[in-house]
């Protein structure tokens, strides 16, 4: 691989092969040259659900606590369930 690049494509590769990544290559824009995060939001605890931020992108967004009567019980969730069904 040159090392002037951080991926390398062999379209003669078998097609889970043909795209290679060198990750330790990329220059991020970060502290430490870690890797950035993809979401602006931190995930919504069990308990919780996403609440848009109007004006913001989908993957911004607050967390709410569901309400009484209702739960959610994994992360992300967009809407608790009502303990009744």
């Amino acid at each position: 691989m040159n090392n002037n690049f951080f991926a390398e494509f062999s379209p003669w590769a078998p097609p889970d092969q043909q795209l290679n990544i060198t990750s330790s290559l990329i220059k991020w824009k970060t502290n430490n040259n870690e890797i950035p995060i993809a979401q602006c939001s931190a995930n919504c605890a069990p308990g919780q659900r996403k609440v848009p931020i109007p004006g913001a992108k989908t993957c911004c967004y607050d967390c709410a606590p569901c309400s009484n009567g209702e739960i959610s019980n994994t992360t992300d969730l967009t809407r608790c369930q009502d303990l009744a069904h």
